[in-house]
């Protein structure tokens, strides 16, 4: 395209659009040097003309390449926690970029999010907290596209090893704005940490449906409709627990009978 754009086609001149087709394509890839390729383009577009430049999609594209990242040739906590430090050092100097005035390009949600899971991907807690606090404040501070969102409280739990803090965190979203209220996969994650680290998950666990089927049940909203992960959780535990079939009866045939939310027959 760029040799016959010099050659007098004009109309196959790239531009960002063109260039982010290709950072898309990386972002997806299974190649463990995608991350690398995916930077050194988005560096390449920001030394090119107007036309080029890089613009949101294109840094966030390069975000989720490092987020996705899978260096076969490391350690599985080393290679997480690397993607993420070099996710992290990208967001970085996009927020430093758009603070020198530099650039009208600034984080959103999506960017944060990104480095947000490729930390709890790599179970540092630590980093996933100190990076909502950095999000939180660029929205405070006129950032409106960094607002935190109920996905943003779902990649925090889902890097929470105490069932506790999740629950306590849980009721936390219950009291916040309509965006951060909590949904089907929070109520998913929690029972999965609750099934590996709590003494009562089983117990627990099912108040957690009964609640999550109520509330879906009573607004109709379908971020709340409980999937077949959810019961799988809840179901799987007590397999565990009791090796009982018949302990398990009461949520199989609660999970697929007819007019149940997850009732197969009518689809």
């Amino acid at each position: 395209m760029t040799s016959k754009a010099g050659a007098g086609r004009d109309e196959l001149q790239p531009d960002t659009v063109s260039y982010n087709c290709m950072l898309d394509t990386l972002a997806y890839s299974r190649d463990s040097q995608a991350p690398y390729k995916a930077e050194a383009l988005l560096e390449k577009m920001d030394e090119m003309g107007a036309d080029c430049r890089p613009d949101i999609y294109s840094f966030n594209c390069v975000l989720n390449a490092w987020s996705r990242s899978r260096n076969r040739n490391a350690r599985s906590r080393d290679r997480d926690q690397c993607a993420a430090d070099r996710a992290d050092a990208i967001l970085r100097h996009m927020e430093e970029r758009y603070s020198s005035g530099k650039t009208a390009v600034q984080p959103d949600s999506l960017s944060y999010h990104a480095v947000l899971s490729a930390f709890a991907r790599s179970k540092n807690q630590e980093s996933v907290e100190t990076l909502l606090k950095r999000m939180k404040k660029a929205f405070e501070n006129g950032n409106t596209l960094a607002q935190p969102t109920t996905v943003t409280y779902n990649i925090l739990i889902s890097a929470i090893p105490s069932p506790e803090r999740a629950l306590k965190l849980l009721e936390s979203m219950k009291t916040m704005g309509k965006a951060c209220q909590p949904d089907c996969v929070t109520y998913t994650t929690i029972m999965g940490i609750l099934a590996k680290r709590s003494d009562n998950a089983d117990i627990k666990s099912i108040e957690l449906l009964n609640e999550l089927e109520s509330m879906y049940n009573k607004t109709g909203d379908q971020s709340l409709k409980p999937t077949i992960k959810t019961y799988t959780t809840v179901r799987l535990y007590r397999k565990a627990i009791w090796h009982s079939h018949k302990s398990l009866s009461w949520i199989s045939l609660r999970s697929f009978s007819p007019g149940h939310p997850r009732d197969c027959s009518k689809r």
